[in-house]
C-alpha cells in the first residue's frame, strides 16, 4: 500500500476515534442531565455547566503530559488532547442546549399554570419587583443573579408574586448554583417587624452554641428546635409570633421567610415544579393571612383579592 493510502487510512481512524470520542460524551452528557432534571430540577443541569467550563482550564494547562500517538513512515504525530478538548467542548454544548430546552419547557408549563390561576406571566426579570425585594439579604448573596417566570396578581389589599430566583456563590471548580421558587407578598395592610426565618441545620445549632443570635419560645420548644430567628427588634418580634403563627411555621418546616413592614417572601425548599405551584400560592396567601394581612371578602386564602 502507499504512503499517502496509509497517511489516508490513519487520518479515516483517527477521524473516526474522534467521532466516537466525542458521540460518548455528548451522549453520556445527554443522559445525566436528564436524569438530574428528572431528579432534581435545572438547578443540576446548570451545576453540570459550571463544572464541566471548570474543567477545561485543567485538560488545556495538563496537555503537554497526555501522550500522543505516533505516526507511521514518519508521520505527523496526533495528540491525544485533541479528542479530549473536542469531548470535553462538545459536552459543554450539550449540556448547555439540554439546560436551555428543560428551561423553555418548564417556562412554558409555568405559563399555562399561571394562566389556570390567574395569574400575569412573564418569562423575563421584573425590574420593579427585584428591586423591592433586594432590602432582603437573599436577594444580596452570591453573583449571577437572575430572576425568571415571574406570576403576579395585583388586588385592592395586595400583590403577590411567584417567581424563579438563582445565584452563584464561589468560582471556578467550587461553584455552586442556587435556585428557588419564591413567593412575595406587598400589602399597606401588613405591619411586620423585620426577621429572617428559616430551617435549623447543623451549621445554626453551631453557630448558636457560640453565641449568635437565635430567638427562641419556651412556649413553643417544636418551633424553636426547627428554626433560626433573627431580628434587630428582638421585644418587637416576641410580640409578634403569637401561637397562631408559631403553629404554622412548625407545620412547615424547610421554610424560608424574610420581612420589612409592608413586604414579605416566603420559600420552602428548591425550584418548585408547575405542578406545585398551587400548593406555593396558598402558602403565601395563609402565611399573608396569618401575618395579619386584609382581605375584604373573609378570612380564606382562596378570598383573598389578589
Amino acid at each position: 500500500m502507499s504512503p499517502c493510502c496509509l497517511k489516508t487510512g490513519y487520518a479515516l481512524v483517527w477521524m473516526t476515534t474522534v467521532i466516537v470520542c466525542v458521540g460518548g460524551v455528548v451522549s453520556v452528557g445527554v443522559v445525566s442531565v436528564g436524569v438530574a432534571q428528572e431528579r432534581v430540577e435545572a438547578s443540576v443541569a446548570h451545576q453540570a455547566v459550571v463544572d464541566a467550563e471548570a474543567s477545561l482550564p485543567e485538560i488545556l494547562v495538563g496537555h503537554k503530559q497526555i501522550a500522543a500517538v505516533p505516526g507511521k513512515n514518519g508521520g505527523q504525530k496526533i495528540p491525544i488532547v485533541v479528542v479530549v478538548i473536542a469531548g470535553a467542548i462538545a459536552l459543554v454544548a450539550g449540556i448547555i442546549l439540554m439546560v436551555r430546552h428543560f428551561e423553555k419547557k418548564r417556562t412554558a408549563a409555568l405559563n399555562v399554570i399561571a394562566s389556570e390561576i390567574g395569574l400575569a406571566f412573564s418569562a423575563i426579570q421584573d425590574d420593579e419587583l427585584l428591586a423591592r425585594v433586594r432590602v432582603f439579604s437573599l436577594f444580596n448573596k452570591g453573583h449571577s443573579r437572575k430572576m425568571r417566570n415571574v406570576m403576579k396578581a395585583e388586588g385592592e389589599s395586595a400583590t403577590l408574586a411567584i417567581f424563579d430566583y438563582q445565584y452563584t456563590t464561589g468560582s471556578g471548580k467550587h461553584q455552586q448554583c442556587h435556585s428557588q421558587t419564591v413567593v412575595s407578598v406587598e400589602s399597606d395592610s401588613l405591619s411586620l417587624p423585620s426577621f429572617t426565618l428559616w430551617s435549623e441545620g447543623l451549621l445554626a445549632k453551631l453557630g448558636a452554641m457560640m453565641g449568635a443570635q437565635d430567638i427562641d419560645f419556651d412556649e413553643h420548644p417544636e418551633f424553636s428546635k426547627s428554626f433560626v430567628l433573627k431580628g434587630d427588634d428582638v421585644p418587637a418580634i416576641r410580640d409578634f409570633f403569637d401561637v397562631e403563627k408559631l403553629d404554622f411555621f412548625a407545620e412547615r418546616r424547610g421554610a424560608y421567610i424574610e420581612t420589612a413592614p409592608n413586604l414579605f417572601i416566603y420559600f420552602r425548599g428548591k425550584r418548585r415544579k408547575p405542578e406545585q405551584i398551587r400548593e406555593l400560592m396558598t402558602d403565601g396567601y395563609t402565611a399573608y393571612a396569618v401575618f395579619g394581612g386584609r382581605s375584604p371578602n373573609g378570612s380564606s386564602p382562596d378570598s383573598y383579592d389578589v
